[in-house]
């Protein structure tokens, strides 16, 4: 296997990808106007977060707690709510989105912003790229801040550890410097 497969299959989107995808996406407008203006925010949030489209996408501004750093989803993929804590970073993507948000942080349909985002990624030569990726790349990367998989699960939203260890991907000589 190449460097550059092992790496994308470590993290799903690797920071040359996402740079990629930048790159490919273009200039964007904000305030935002149209569907691919939201997209990077939503992409780097996902990253950020481990949040998937169906849930960026159903974020009311009512539920947003900057202050405090977090943000509570009403619907989520297994049905149930859940408080999502958000990083410095994630703050920061999402304090000018709700400031001009009206009911929704992300006033798009998640079929229109998945659209967007597959005509992006081909763009950017990275068409084995889904979405969901962003949210195996959270996981991965939060895993490094979070070592207790309680908490790890907590933020991502896993019910159990044996759906965590489809996302959480770490590389053997991480765990060996863990280890000492």
């Amino acid at each position: 296997f190449s460097t550059e497969f092992l790496i994308r299959e470590y993290l799903k989107m690797s920071d040359e990808d996402l740079q990629k995808f930048r790159a490919a996406l273009g200039d964007t407008l904000f305030p935002p106007r149209r569907v691919k203006d939201y997209l990077w925010p939503a992409v780097e949030l996902a990253v950020e977060s481990a949040m998937r489209l169906g849930e960026l996408c159903s974020i009311r501004t009512a539920d947003v707690h900057l202050e405090e750093r977090w943000l509570h989803l009403g619907d989520t993929k297994n049905g149930d709510s859940r408080d999502v804590p958000l990083s410095s970073r994630a703050v920061e993507i999402l304090r000018p989105l709700v400031e001009l948000a009206g009911e929704y942080v992300f006033p798009v349909n998640k079929h229109s912003l998945g659209v967007e985002f597959r005509e992006v990624r081909n763009a950017a030569g990275l068409e084995d790229l889904r979405f969901h990726d962003t949210r195996h790349t959270a996981a991965t990367r939060l895993s490094k801040k979070l070592s207790n998989v309680l908490e790890l699960s907590a933020v991502t939203g896993h019910r159990s550890l044996q759906s965590l260890k489809v996302y959480y991907n770490p590389k053997a000589s991480d765990l060996a410097a863990k280890l000492g």
